[in-house]
């Protein structure tokens, strides 16, 4: 069993929703007030901002502070590696330059809880993230559930932005599901291990035996200010091999086609999904 319960530490750039938002899926007539679509990545961002300043509100109600920092721009989502010689050259292999670890140490909500005594800690805790015996639950497509209480300022927040917090638990925590059903279709699809296998050769003749690109990086410091020449050698390897196994396309056509599939099956959740979104951002536009 998962649980979900927000975290202590809130970031404007947070949103419960999925990174790979589904596109839009045949499906019975929207309701003629909103007619559902995937949002953009600004207005995902908008709704995390409405969020996080809802749960601040009602933190301050219940007599604690919650600051909203901007969270440090991450790494590029690269998952099928890079084949941009000019990135490679810039930037490396695209990893890390922040130790999110020391960040969350010197957060101001992590050093304002810690500064607060242990029952206040306590209360905090249950201010935000409520009560688990008042749980409500999603079971995923796997069979495991999730989890989250139906109480407390995060679920306020929720409640508040997408009309009916409950619904919108059970519908996103599904929908975030779902890259689970679609993503190990990409990697045993034969498509995709011909231009890996193509991939992982050329990288062996250039001096990386390596399976892929994650292993790749795995291969480099977690996080670093500037890349070394070593990990810039890497790169142009990395990206010179990419465009001749054209394994950067064939992921990404792949996995356009397996999340199609999938979310065609589960295509009325999806539907809600993006209703639901829709309404709240609108919400988000007037609180």
């Amino acid at each position: 069993m998962r649980t979900h319960y927000a975290a202590l530490v809130l970031a404007v750039g947070l949103l419960a929703g999925c990174a790979s938002e589904p596109a839009p899926v045949a499906a019975p007539e929207p309701t003629p007030t909103v007619v559902p679509r995937p949002l953009t990545t600004a207005e995902r961002a908008e709704l995390a901002d409405a969020e996080a300043e809802m749960t601040r509100r009602c933190m301050e109600r219940e007599g604690f502070q919650v600051f909203l920092t901007k969270a440090p721009a991450g790494p590029p989502d690269l998952p099928y590696g890079n084949d941009d010689l000019q990135f490679a050259r810039r930037s490396g292999l695209g990893l890390a330059t922040v130790d999110t670890g020391k960040l969350r140490a010197t957060d101001p909500n992590t050093r304002y809880v810690a500064s607060l005594p242990a029952d206040r800690q306590q209360a905090y805790g249950r201010a935000l993230n409520g009560d688990p015996n008042q749980a409500m639950s999603a079971q995923l497509p796997d069979g495991s559930t999730d989890n989250m209480s139906r109480v407390g300022c995060t679920a306020w927040a929720q409640s508040e932005l997408y009309g009916d917090g409950e619904r919108w638990f059970r519908v996103s925590a599904i929908v975030n599901y779902l890259p689970a059903e679609y993503l190990p279709k990409i990697d045993a699809d034969r498509r995709f291990r011909t231009a890996l296998a193509g991939w992982t050769a050329c990288m062996r003749r250039a001096g990386h035996p390596v399976a892929g690109p994650g292993q790749l990086r795995a291969g480099f410091p977690a996080y670093r200010t500037v890349p070394s020449a070593k990990e810039i050698a890497a790169a142009i390897a990395e990206a010179t091999c990419s465009r001749a196994s054209q394994l950067i396309a064939i992921g990404k056509r792949l996995e356009r086609e397996h999340q199609a599939t999938v979310y065609h099956a589960h295509r009325d959740l999806v539907l809600e999904y993006q209703t639901l979104s829709v309404a709240a951002l609108a919400r988000a536009r007037t609180y």
